[in-house]
């Protein structure tokens, strides 16, 4: 969980950073010249941009399904047996990831050393 928190502490500096690039860049045209003012001025909203796009990737479902999923605490997640927990539980290639009621949900809910 951690490593999620400083992603999302990093888009967060991206944002601002991309901010302030866009809004007061760092170089004049008479000093640097247009070009590397023209690419400042670029920059700024495509860091923007990508804070984003990542902010949003991180928030899907999928995402924050396999982020609990590498916890070391954790053995596994259990969907519901819906379509929508199905579609969740196919779309993250794990074994610890499963829908409620199959034989990966056993296994993950079973108490150690306890055969099936």
């Amino acid at each position: 969980m951690l490593s999620d928190q400083i992603t999302a502490q990093i888009r967060q500096v991206l944002t601002a950073l991309g901010a302030l690039l866009a809004t007061l860049g760092f170089a004049s045209p008479d000093v640097i010249g247009s070009k590397i003012n023209l690419i400042m001025a670029m920059v700024g909203p495509l860091m923007v941009a990508i804070s984003s796009l990542w902010s949003i990737k991180a928030n899907l479902k999928s995402s924050q399904i396999a982020s609990v999923n590498a916890m070391p605490e954790v053995e596994g997640v259990v969907t519901k047996n819906t379509m929508a927990g199905r579609e969740l539980a196919k779309s993250i290639p794990e074994k610890t990831v499963a829908v409620a009621g199959s034989a990966d949900a056993v296994a993950i809910a079973k108490p150690a050393g306890v055969p099936l």
